[in-house]
């Protein structure tokens, strides 16, 4: 997994320009594959719902 900070949003995330800086994430052995882009408040969400186990059932 490679983790970067964009100050603006890659061409597959437009939808989310202009909301500031973004968290992106993708799969380091698929570097050409799918980017996800998480605002802060995203992330957090996503962390706390893993801390949660809000997605332990999908495994």
């Amino acid at each position: 997994m490679e983790v970067a900070i964009a100050d603006a949003a890659p061409a597959d995330a437009l939808h989310k320009a202009n909301r500031g800086p973004l968290v992106l994430i993708r799969d380091s052995e698929n570097p050409n594959g799918p980017v996800l882009a998480f605002t802060d408040r995203e992330l957090k969400a996503f962390f706390g719902g893993v801390k949660d186990g809000e997605f332990d059932d999908l495994i």
